[in-house]
């Protein structure tokens, strides 16, 4: 790439709007981690809510099939309020905290396979039903300002950029 194009690259990049920050909050908590929750992620696909939970480890772990090392995760769950049911639909491992750094594996489960089971009282799953179902049903009080925010499209979480 020559110089002009090289500064033009770098002209567009700087004048792209930046990502909005995500409205994480920590949610749980224990010597070893620190959950998540962003309820601007919350969405529906159907019959299911969506939700992000971002999971830190203070300590880095390691996937036992590559021995690859991993601080963080985000995971993707389908919750069935109605249910009080959730089941985690995709994961992303990533090398640093808070969903930053490299992305070192990935996995989502196929639609078929989603079947949310019932979550155990006080456990992250019910955490994670609690505060999706929260959102929603705040949502569902106040009038749609833009009915295309809240649809059926499942963006990624927002978490800045990252290093991939």
């Amino acid at each position: 790439m020559n110089v002009r194009a090289a500064c033009v690259a770098a002209a567009i990049a700087l004048a792209a709007p930046a990502t909005a920050p995500a409205d994480w909050a920590v949610v749980a908590s224990a010597h070893d981690y620190f959950l998540e929750f962003d309820p601007e992620a919350v969405r529906m696909q159907g019959s299911y809510a969506l939700a992000w939970t971002r999971m830190t480890f203070t300590v880095p772990q390691h996937v036992l099939e590559t021995g690859a090392k991993y601080q963080s995760q985000l995971q993707l769950h389908a919750v069935e309020c109605s249910a009080s049911a959730s089941t985690v639909v995709g994961v992303v491992l990533y090398s640093g905290a808070i969903g930053r750094g490299e992305a070192v594996e990935r996995t989502t489960r196929p639609r078929a396979e989603w079947q949310p089971k019932p979550v155990q009282s006080g456990s992250l799953g019910d955490v994670t039903v609690q505060r999706t179902c929260a959102e929603l049903a705040r949502r569902n009080a106040q009038p749609a300002a833009d009915p295309r925010k809240h649809g059926d499209r499942i963006p990624p979480p927002r978490s800045g950029p990252r290093k991939e």
